[in-house]
């Protein structure tokens, strides 16, 4: 695992059960903090572009999701939200 303790900057972390939401919780080794990663519940504007431009081309939804590593739901809600922005204008 390449991450680092948020508390002491220690690369020594060990997997340390899950949280009561499910997420799993890392202990640092050398301070004995506990800590787990927030997921970003966001698709990232890179990601945007791709998703926008997989949707314009009619690709599924669950390849989509699965191509960019986030869930369907976020996908539906993606593009039923409102926030699939418009292509961008060529050129030439």
């Amino acid at each position: 695992m390449n991450a680092s303790c948020p508390a002491c900057q220690g690369i020594d972390v060990k997997k340390n059960g899950h949280s009561r939401h499910g997420k799993q919780v890392y202990k640092c080794k050398f301070c004995h903090a506990q800590f787990s990663f927030p997921q970003s519940g966001r698709i990232s504007g890179q990601l945007k572009l791709v998703v926008r431009s997989l949707l314009m081309d009619k690709v599924p939804v669950k390849m989509i999701a699965r191509a960019v590593g986030c869930s369907e739901s976020s996908i539906y809600s993606y593009k039923r939200g409102g926030t699939v922005p418009p292509p961008p204008a060529h050129t030439r």
